[in-house]
């Protein structure tokens, strides 16, 4: 019986292992006991390379964590470097929506987390990108 539960978690890629510490941060707001940095690089740049070899999964994990509400926003926002985010926002929609968001979020200035949040239930909602997407974020921001 313990061979066969060790064979399932050889299974497991190291980059879903990286993933799994990343997605359990945000929900619970501390690393996992058996998530460390290894070698010369730091959880960030691990979770960075991770989410760069595997973007499905990371768009599949991310889509199941915000469906049973285990992203704390501010977490993600407060806790993440901008390169991270960027490589996480690349990873869930393509870079018009990208740069639509950031200046509209530059302009709502403090109501930054609530405009993630609706940012990613848009998102959420049609787990893909529509061109028609980017006309919508289009009426509600215009470049001044």
């Amino acid at each position: 019986m313990a061979e066969q539960a060790t064979a399932a978690v050889a299974r497991v890629s190291q980059e879903a292992q990286c993933l799994d510490g990343w997605f359990y941060f945000l929900g619970k707001g501390t690393l996992p006991w058996w998530q460390s940095p290894t070698g010369s690089q730091t959880l960030e740049q691990q979770w960075i390379a991770a989410a760069r070899a595997k973007p499905v999964l990371f768009r599949e994990r991310w889509y199941r964590a915000w469906a049973h509400r285990q992203i704390n926003v501010p977490r993600w926002l407060e806790q993440s470097s901008p390169a991270w985010r960027q490589v996480m926002l690349e990873a869930l929609c393509p870079a018009p929506l990208i740069e639509y968001y950031r200046q509209l979020e530059r302009d709502m200035g403090s109501v930054k987390y609530a405009a993630w949040h609706s940012f990613f239930d848009f998102l959420d909602a049609g787990h893909q990108y529509k061109p028609e997407a980017e006309s919508l974020l289009r009426i509600f921001w215009r470049p001044r």
